[in-house]
């Protein structure tokens, strides 16, 4: 696999109600992120494998993580994150489960479907995407063990034979569709459509987006009848269409393999760039804030921390605690930034060093972000990055306390 993905840095929301980070949650021999669903019946037929292969690699470095990309406000119900709590304890999760409340997990992964498998090495590096085996429906059927194999590769550091098999099951359902397709919406094929034989099999590929799904031969005949522009209602009148062709319809549409007829493809990919921009630059993207506890400021600006005897005074200024004033400013501008741009779940990590030695600063920080997120009707949660050697018996009153407040 050359030039492989590097494991994207996130942070979402766990079924244990903790903000998870990559960074915190990947194995010491390797990671397996998960993309599943509390309702696609490709998943529900996987589960108890994937919950046997996740007990028996777990205890040889290998991390596992289920992520649910699915709106419940779409149209695929049933994957609320009360859901997917729910879903997991029922039945017993052995692995992390997050929740990707923003969708942006599936953006940085390019996933499309569930379930979908990544595995990384412990270096982060992807080894394997695709699916977990041969034959979801029947466990006995099985003759490829994919993913399995793949680890097995990885672990004995051999060259993975099959880096790549396309997954297939359940597109994930996006929660704002730029249009709602109906039944008479004149819709016609993207022109970025190529058809790729991977060496397996055949694979559609939107060339201009890298949307990639499984080529089988149902799909490619609905997709043909939409070579000039038509309406799903035109096209139910000579093909027998599933129940759920209207889902259908507009998941092709989302991931731009059907278009709006004389639309220029090029310039709405264009636009979709520029309105990510803006949201750069706007500070919506914002959602965690780390406060170093243990310095006199919240940056660590390069030049304070290099060696050289001409900047020993800023490392000195810097090895301070940080006051309470600068803590309190510094939720004051990030909560002040998620309120301007609607924002309605926070984290904030308090770091160091160790921050348990800034305590009563540390406590009154955590106490007014929680206040004011309240008054906002925003949640936070708040994650303290500690060894845990300065907890004492004031502490775990006051975590108690704090806690049973939320």
């Amino acid at each position: 696999m050359e030039n492989p993905m590097i494991l994207p840095n996130f942070e979402m929301l766990g079924t244990d109600g903790v903000m998870h980070s990559a960074q915190e949650l990947h194995g010491r021999e390797g990671t397996v992120i998960m993309f599943l669903s509390a309702t696609c019946p490709f998943v529900l037929a996987l589960e108890e494998r994937i919950l046997a292969l996740a007990e028996q690699y777990m205890p040889r470095g290998v991390a596992f993580i289920a992520i649910c990309s699915n709106s419940d406000s779409s149209i695929g119900k049933g994957n609320s994150y009360q859901d997917i709590c729910e879903h997991s304890c029922k039945k017993r999760y052995n692995f992390p489960y997050l929740y990707d409340f923003e969708q942006k997990g599936m953006e940085m992964f390019g996933a499309t479907c569930t379930p979908d498998f990544l595995l990384f090495d412990k270096y982060d590096r992807l080894q394997y995407r695709g699916r977990f085996d041969d034959y979801w429906t029947d466990a006995s059927m099985v003759t490829e063990r994919y993913l399995r194999d793949a680890i097995e590769n990885m672990l004995a550091n051999r060259k993975q034979q099959n880096s790549y098999i396309p997954s297939f099951g359940c597109a994930i359902k996006k929660s704002n569709h730029e249009i709602c397709i109906d039944d008479a919406t004149a819709l016609v094929l993207s022109k970025y459509i190529r058809l790729f034989n991977d060496g397996q099999e055949n694979v559609l590929v939107n060339c201009l987006y890298g949307n990639v799904i499984e080529a089988n031969e149902d799909l490619k005949t609905f997709l043909r009848a939409f070579k000039t522009p038509t309406s799903l209602f035109e096209i139910s009148k000579s093909l027998n269409l599933p129940d759920n062709a209207s889902e259908i319809v507009q998941q092709l549409y989302d991931i731009r393999f059907l278009v709006l007829p004389d639309q220029d493809e090029m310039q709405a990919l264009r636009n979709t760039i520029e309105k990510r921009r803006g949201r750069i630059q706007s500070g919506s993207l914002v959602s965690i804030l780390r406060i170093n506890m243990s310095t006199d400021c919240n940056l660590r600006c390069k030049y304070c921390y290099m060696e050289k005897p001409s900047v020993q005074r800023g490392k000195n200024e810097h090895a301070s605690t940080m006051p309470l004033k600068i803590a309190l400013d510094a939720v004051d501008a990030f909560i002040g930034n998620a309120i301007d741009n609607g924002k309605r779940r926070l984290s904030i990590r308090y770091i160091g060093g160790e921050p348990l030695l800034n305590k009563e600063v540390l406590m009154q920080t955590m106490q007014y972000a929680e206040g004011l997120c309240k008054k906002n009707n925003i949640y936070v949660t708040h994650l303290i990055c500690t060894n845990g050697l300065l907890i004492d018996a004031e502490w775990i009153t006051f975590l108690k306390k704090f806690t049973d407040a939320q």
